[in-house]
């Protein structure tokens, strides 16, 4: 059996095992490990990417909360194994691709990894956290990817990074010069917080790629939509702090009529002279959208005979998702 190792590092989290995800010609996954005293016996002989041949090794039914592939079975090494070198047999990256949207619906399960592809298109700050007593890194950002819906919208998927891989993706970002980043996650993890699902890293076994030479990522940079869309990074802002504020005189800018302002393409200060002919108050500046959509949600009255409970959250009915949905966020109404 020929094969190559997608993964294959110490987890010291999954019973200090070296875990491995192997391919073979017919681009099948299977999960493989090798026991803690094993380890340096066979560490050497699979680096990442290179094709072997493996002989005389157990078979097992997958088990575990975590699973890199969704095969029924996992190869297990033995002292009798045998690792030999094989002749190249394809140069593929194997990726198995689930969609953005088959994650955030729910469909895809949250105990197998995923692998997925995405433009990045939101970079938080780089984090110094501690974790298990010990200092680590965190990266929050967002992909989006090649799919378009009404109203010009894509779906998003938002990622949290730890440690070195967080250091990685911040890094790229930073020299990126404004040009498009691609990245490709392999075997990342589906997690959940206040009903919205994400990707995280599960320790070393997870790989990220920044801008990778893969099949996948030409097709799909030929896929993206053609409107622009640069990566935005976002910036802790203190909640409090003191501005200086200089009073100004209004008699010191010119004086526009409304007509003026609406033609003009100047940018700067000017003073108006009018009468406040009437208050809207039917629509706000801003409205209430589902988190996972972005689509307008209505308010669903909770409590027994129209009695609001305090204790719980509100709850929104979302058209788009068809179901309640309590994760919601404002939005400007475009102008």
């Amino acid at each position: 059996m020929a094969a190559t190792f997608a993964f294959f590092e110490r987890c010291s989290s999954l019973q200090n095992l070296l875990e491995g995800s192997s391919q073979d010609s017919m681009s099948k996954k299977i999960h493989a490990s090798v026991k803690k005293d094993l380890v340096n016996k066979y560490v050497n002989r699979l680096p990442i990417g290179n094709w072997v041949f493996i002989e005389t090794f157990a078979l097992s039914y997958a088990s575990g909360q975590f699973r890199p592939t969704t095969h029924l079975y996992k190869m297990s090494f033995t002292n009798g194994t045998m690792v030999l070198d094989s002749d190249p047999v394809s140069d593929a990256s194997f990726l198995t691709l689930t969609k953005f949207k088959q994650i955030q619906s729910g469909q895809a399960n949250p105990h197998i990894f995923v692998e997925v592809i995405g433009q990045i298109v939101s970079l938080g700050e780089l984090e110094d956290l501690e974790a298990n007593n010990k200092p680590t890194k965190k990266l929050n950002f967002e992909l989006r990817d090649e799919t378009l819906l009404i109203c010009i919208r894509d779906e998003r998927m938002s990622c949290t990074l730890w440690g070195s891989l967080a250091e990685h993706v911040f890094t790229s970002c930073q020299g990126s010069d404004g040009s498009i980043i691609t990245c490709v996650l392999r075997f990342v993890k589906i997690k959940s917080y206040k009903g919205v699902r994400f990707l995280t890293n599960s320790f070393d076994a997870s790989q990220v790629h920044v801008n990778p030479l893969f099949d996948e990522v030409d097709v799909f940079r030929q896929a993206l939509p053609d409107y622009g869309l640069s990566l935005i990074c976002r910036q802790t802002q203190p909640r409090w702090g003191m501005v200086a504020v200089q009073a100004e005189n209004a008699e010191d800018f010119p004086r526009r009529t409304i007509e003026e302002l609406k033609n003009s393409v100047d940018i700067g200060k000017a003073r108006i002279h009018c009468t406040v002919y009437a208050i809207d108050t039917d629509w706000a500046w801003y409205y209430i959208s589902c988190h996972s959509c972005n689509k307008k949600v209505e308010k669903v009255n909770d409590g027994d005979n129209g009695l609001i409970n305090k204790e719980s959250k509100r709850r929104f009915w979302c058209y788009k998702c068809d179901t309640v949905v309590t994760n919601i966020v404002p939005r400007y109404w475009k102008l």
